[in-house]
């Protein structure tokens, strides 16, 4: 998911006649400064951080950054 607008989104999906798993991992792709670059001098300038969210009742409801790319792994079932 890409949120280009300058706040955060709440976003909700939902898995409706789908198994899905109870927890997913969450890859976000951003940074503060929107000029940033990685080079050989700083090649983790612009980093993933991973973190998991919790799916209810096969929902995932999540937050997403501004100016941000954000990748959600769900296990199926």
């Amino acid at each position: 998911m890409v949120n280009i607008a300058s706040e955060a989104k709440d976003l909700q999906l939902d898995f409706k006649g789908k198994k899905i798993g109870e927890e997913a991992k969450v890859l976000t792709l951003r940074s503060n400064d929107l000029e940033a670059e990685n080079s050989f001098e700083e090649p983790k300038n612009i980093s993933p951080a991973a973190s998991n969210v919790t799916l209810a009742r096969g929902r995932l409801k999540i937050s997403i950054p501004a100016q941000a790319l954000v990748v959600c792994k769900i296990p199926m079932r």
